[in-house]
C-alpha cells in the first residue's frame, strides 16, 4: 500500500511541489527512529498509514510522542485497514482519509484503491497551496472545469457535480409515478369491462375444458356469476411472473477471489550468513473476480518483502518478491510469508528455507602479552567469540566475515584488570592493547 501510495505521489515530487520521505529509506547502519525523528522535526506534513499492526506497534507510539512535540507539524491518517481508530486519542481528533470513513481495501467502499489515492494527493496539493481543505468524490464525479486542474477551494458549493445524479432520480421518480398510473387504470378498465375479462379469459386458457368452466358457472344467464369464473382462472397467471422474480441466484455465482501460486514453498539450499538472497513467488487470480491483495507481511526479521500489497485483474498475473538476510545465523533456518487478500480463505502462507553456513574468516594478532583474555560480540547474531593470548602474545580468532570493515567493541581482561576498545576489523587490520593497560598487566 505504501508503494502504490508513493506511485500517486510521485508527481509531486516531480514538479518539485514536496520532498517524500518515508522509513524504509533508511541506510544501512542508520539508527532508525533517530532519523525518523530528524525527517519528522523537518516535515511539514506527516501522512500516518493506519491498520490494526500499525496501532500495536512501537513505531506508532514513538511517532505519536514525537508529533505530540511538534503541534505545528501537520498529521493526515490514511486508513488502510478496518481498525479501532477512533479509540486512540491522537487519532480521534483529526480527520482521517478516505472522507467516506472506509479503509482504502474494504468490501464497503464505494471507491477504487486509485480513486482513494486520488483523493489523498488533492488533500496534499490543497496543503501545499495552502487552500482550505475541501474533501470531494473521486475524479470521475468531479466536473469538468475541476478536471482540467481547476481546484479552487474557496468555491462553497459543489452542487455541480451532484446535478447529474438527482436529475437520474427525479426521472426515476416520475416514471414510477407514471408506472403505478398505468397499472392503476389498466386495473380499473379491466374490473369495469366484463367483455374484457372474457376475451383475456378465451386468449389464455384455451386449453381448459368446457365442463370445467361450467361447474365454476352456476347459471350462464347471470352476469355477475359469469365474470366471477372469469377472474379466478386468470388469477393464477398473474403468480407466474412472480414466481420467476423470486427464483434464487445462482449458487455460482463468484463471491471470492481466486489466487494460484504455482509454489508455496522454497528451498534457498545452501547459502552464505554473509550474503543477501531473493527469491519471486509467481502469483495468478484464476477467479472471476479481481484478485486484490491488502498485506504481504512477516514476523521473521530475516525476511524482507519488497511488493507488499497489489491488485490483479481477472486472468491475470503478479509476483511477490522477497529477500532473506542470514548474517548472524547458521545451520538450519525457515521463515513465513503471509498474505491477505480477498479470497475465500483470506490468508496465504508462503514458506521459505534454507540451510546457513558460517563464512568465517581467521584474524591474527599479536597483543604483546600473554594469558590475555580476548573477546568480541557479534551484534548480528549476538554470538561472544573468545580466545587468549600464548606466551608470545599471539592471538588467533575466527569470525564471521559480516563483521569485516565494521567497528567492533574488543574487550581485553587478565586478573582484575580490564579494558574495552572499538576498532575497524579487516584482513589487514588488527587490535593491541592500550599502553596504560599494558603496564598494567606486566607490572
Amino acid at each position: 500500500m505504501l508503494h502504490q501510495l508513493m506511485e500517486h505521489l510521485s508527481v509531486l515530487k516531480k514538479n518539485n511541489s514536496a520532498n517524500i520521505w518515508h522509513q524504509g529509506m533508511v541506510g544501512a547502519g542508520e539508527e532508525i527512529e533517530e532519523e525518523v525523528e530528524k525527517e519528522i522535526q523537518n516535515a511539514d506534513l506527516v501522512l500516518l498509514l493506519v491498520s490494526s499492526n500499525y496501532l500495536a506497534s512501537d513505531d506508532f507510539e514513538n511517532v505519536v510522542n514525537h508529533l505530540e512535540k511538534l503541534p505545528k507539524v501537520k498529521t493526515i491518517p490514511i486508513l488502510l485497514r478496518a481498525c479501532v481508530w477512533q479509540e486512540d486519542k491522537f487519532l480521534k481528533k483529526r480527520k482521517i482519509l478516505p472522507s467516506d470513513g472506509y479503509p482504502i481495501f474494504d468490501s464497503r467502499q464505494s471507491k477504487t484503491p486509485d480513486e482513494s489515492y486520488f483523493e489523498i494527493v488533492r488533500v496534499i496539493q490543497q496543503q501545499i497551496l495552502g487552500e482550505e481543505i475541501i474533501y470531494e468524490k473521486p475524479l470521475s464525479s468531479v466536473n469538468a472545469s475541476n478536471q482540467s486542474g481547476n481546484f479552487n477551494s474557496t468555491s462553497s458549493s459543489p452542487p455541480i457535480k451532484n446535478e447529474p445524479a438527482k436529475s437520474k432520480m427525479t426521472w426515476l421518480i416520475l416514471g414510477a409515478i407514471l408506472m403505478l398510473g398505468v397499472a392503476f387504470a389498466y386495473t380499473q378498465f379491466s374490473k369495469s369491462d366484463p367483455q374484457n375479462d372474457s376475451l383475456t379469459n378465451e386468449i389464455e386458457q384455451p386449453s381448459k375444458p368446457e365442463e370445467e368452466v361450467k361447474e365454476i358457472e352456476p347459471t350462464k344467464t347471470d352476469i355477475t356469476s359469469s365474470t366471477t369464473p372469469s377472474k379466478n382462472i386468470v388469477k393464477p397467471q398473474s403468480q407466474i411472473p412472480k414466481e420467476k422474480v423470486v427464483t434464487p441466484p445462482s449458487s455460482t455465482s463468484p463471491e471470492f477471489a481466486v489466487l494460484k501460486i504455482e509454489d508455496s514453498s522454497y528451498n534457498f539450499g545452501e547459502i552464505k550468513n554473509n550474503q543477501t538472497y531473493r527469491h519471486i513467488f509467481s502469483i495468478k487470480n484464476v477467479g472471476q473476480l479481481p484478485l486484490v491483495l491488502t498485506e504481504v507481511y512477516t514476523n521473521d526479521k530475516f525476511i524482507i518483502i519488497k511488493n507488499k500489497a497489489t491488485q490483479i485483474g481477472k486472468g491475470g498475473s503478479g509476483e511477490i518478491e522477497v529477500e532473506i538476510n542470514p548474517a548472524g545465523k547458521s545451520g538450519s533456518l525457515q521463515g513465513k510469508i503471509f498474505v491477505k487478500a480477498n479470497t475465500s480463505s483470506p490468508t496465504t502462507t508462503l514458506t521459505v528455507s534454507a540451510n546457513v553456513k558460517k563464512d568465517l574468516f581467521t584474524l591474527s594478532c599479536n597483543i604483546k602479552a600473554e594469558g590475555v583474555k580476548v573477546m568480541i560480540v557479534d551484534d548480528v547474531s549476538g554470538e561472544t567469540i573468545k580466545a587468549v593470548s600464548d606466551e608470545n602474545g599471539d592471538v588467533e580468532m575466527k569470525l564471521p566475515t559480516n563483521l569485516l570493515d565494521t567497528s567492533v567493541a574488543v574487550r581485553f581482561s587478565k586478573g582484575t584488570v580490564s579494558d574495552k576498545r572499538n576498532f575497524q576489523i579487516s584482513r589487514s587490520n588488527c587490535f593491541y592493547l592500550n599502553s596504560k593497560f599494558l603496564s598494567k598487566i606486566t607490572e
